[in-house]
């Protein structure tokens, strides 16, 4: 990953601006105690935290006040000391089909057709997400289903393959299994669904497909027994995140800092870790060929330059299945894999750890395709 540094930061959180539970400036705090670089958020229909200046670098000293009441000072980036980088999006919400507005300064009316608000929000140069795409709602629960219903559209940069929320709602079948969902969340995430890595995939083989990880995050209270907060946000901003590789954000404004952030999510430089229990910093999957060219995560290559030697780095030791053209070719229990490839094909990486004897999903990465041109 030469030239490039590793950012690791959460897409898709509310705040109080729309159903939210907390204030901005204390998921901001939240956020630093994380060791997260990087915070998207994306209130329902609505950029007034933009309004507000709340956009840009922050550290502790930057904001006035406790975190419950503050207001942003005039953007302050600190040279040391923790700090972490707040991009204002929304999310567009008509009854299903929610899609993420970022890098935006307005907004599309949410009773547009589904096309009508990509398109609105390419025109507007921002960068738009498919969300929570496989939603089927919860209604024992009281949860409605917001998934994705028009496959036929175009434009859309980027589809989140793996939600938070919809991964966790997907646990609550009664009383029991809601019980162990609110006091034990990591324990009950299955991973992305498999009807959006097949869909996933066969989008792959038409063409590039980028995918990120999305938090969804509200931290409202249910009472179960007793009154718990869902997902609360201290423990939701260390479930999914996302990891990307931009070059340095040292020294860069915020729209600059948030125009890295987003090429690199619409190329695909960047992977979802599950990272409750496991770090997953220090991933890494590439190609290189026979000259010492390297491909990174999102490339497409042409099989004449190979043979591609693809190679997987992990943290630690863990199950790493390799996804050839939706169908997985190998499982090596490891900390390193590599694979040779002479043709065509479309790869991508998933990895698998165990805890206490159950195998859970860490890490799902975005695709390197091998192709010719057509």
């Amino acid at each position: 990953m030469k030239g490039y540094r590793e950012y690791v930061g959460v897409v898709h959180l509310h705040s109080t601006y729309s159903d939210g539970y907390w204030p901005v400036g204390r998921i901001l705090g939240e956020g630093i105690r994380a060791g997260l670089d990087f915070i998207f958020l994306t209130d329902h229909d609505t950029l007034e935290a933009k309004d507000d200046g709340w956009g840009g670098w922050y550290a502790p000293g930057a904001l006035d006040g406790p975190w419950l009441t503050a207001r942003p000072t005039a953007e302050k980036r600190l040279n040391a000391g923790p700090h972490i980088f707040l991009g204002v999006g929304a999310e567009i919400t008509p009854a299903q089909s929610h899609y993420l507005a970022l890098g935006v300064n307005r907004l599309p009316d949410n009773r547009l057709s589904s096309q009508e608000i990509i398109d609105f929000v390419r025109t507007a140069g921002g960068v738009g997400v498919i969300t929570h795409p496989d939603h089927r709602g919860n209604n024992r629960f009281g949860i409605g289903c917001y998934k994705w219903v028009d496959w036929s559209v175009t434009g859309y940069d980027l589809i989140d393959a793996w939600d938070l929320m919809t991964d966790w709602q997907d646990s609550l079948r009664g009383i029991v299994s809601a019980y162990v969902a609110y006091n034990w969340p990591a324990w009950v995430l299955r991973g992305p669904k498999p009807q959006t890595l097949t869909r996933w995939d066969r989008l792959l083989a038409e063409g590039p497909a980028p995918v990120i990880g999305c938090c969804d995050n509200h931290g409202r209270p249910y009472r179960l027994v007793r009154t718990y907060d869902i997902l609360p946000y201290p423990i939701a901003l260390r479930l999914l995140r996302l990891h990307l590789f931009t070059r340095s954000l040292e020294g860069l404004s915020a729209e600059e800092t948030e125009r890295e952030l987003l090429d690199a999510m619409k190329a695909g430089r960047g992977f979802i870790a599950q990272e409750f229990w496991w770090p997953a910093q220090g991933f890494r999957f590439y190609a290189e060929d026979s000259s010492g060219n390297e491909a990174l995560l999102g490339s497409t290559v042409t099989p004449g330059n190979g043979p591609w030697t693809l190679t997987v780095r992990i943290p630690e030791r863990g199950i790493i299945r390799l996804i050839k053209d939706g169908t997985p070719i190998t499982a090596k229990l490891d900390r390193s894999f590599v694979y040779q490839e002479t043709g065509e094909g479309v790869f991508r990486v998933e990895v698998y750890r165990r805890r206490k004897g159950f195998r859970k999903p860490w890490i799902i990465s975005n695709a390197i395709r091998i192709k010719k041109r057509r």
